[in-house]
């Protein structure tokens, strides 16, 4: 996922700092855009794997490769561009998942692969290449938070920084509970069941 000025700056001000960072993407020559930038990685990949946000879910088709694993019959690569793995089915809907297992990989082929006793395999997962201007305004505050708990310490240091990490983990988890919330009502469908004597009188 792309850096966010906007994000940066929230998370800047939650630590009591005027908004200081101009430009990310290539960050500007200052303190604070450079620690923006470097912190993004882990605080964005820290809130992605709680939950499978529907602005940044795919589902696509696995590619399998010759490997045998005791206990599974098929073994897949995992996508290139994948935060977190959901689910695997041998439906593309990933509607009704299937057992799978994630493991370590193949030295010089791949980091992890796709444990699973599914011929043809899809995997429902989060991707990492989000760009900031979809992100919903609930996900970018708790992602605020998360970002102004990593720089608590390099910006205000000491006891009094850990202290602040603490409390903004606390918000960054409270906040992330109700954009999840949101996420998954958002993501919910539900079918009304209308009987047939109703629909013949429509």
């Amino acid at each position: 996922m792309l850096p966010s000025v906007e994000v940066c700056n929230m998370a800047l001000a939650h630590l009591g700092q005027a908004p200081m960072v101009q430009s990310v993407n290539p960050p500007d020559d200052s303190w604070y855009a450079g620690m923006c930038v470097s912190l993004w990685p882990l605080a964005v990949d820290s809130l992605l794997e709680l939950h499978p946000w529907g602005f940044t879910t795919r589902t696509a088709e696995l590619a399998r490769i010759v490997e045998q694993r005791p206990g599974w019959a098929f073994c897949y690569v995992p996508p290139a561009d994948s935060v977190r793995l959901w689910a695997v089915s041998s439906a593309a809907d990933c509607a009704e998942p299937t057992d799978w297992e994630l493991q370590a990989g193949i030295p010089n082929v791949t980091p992890q692969i796709i444990c699973t006793n599914t011929a043809q395999a899809f995997a429902r997962y989060t991707i990492n290449n989000t760009v900031p201007q979809i992100m919903p305004p609930l996900f970018k505050t708790a992602l605020s938070y998360h970002l102004a708990a990593l720089l608590a310490g390099p910006v205000i240091k000491g006891e009094a920084g850990m202290n602040v990490a603490k409390a903004m983990l606390q918000f960054a988890q409270m906040h992330a509970q109700r954009a999840a919330a949101s996420d998954a009502n958002q993501q919910r469908t539900t079918r009304e069941h209308i009987p047939g004597w109703i629909k013949d009188r429509a």
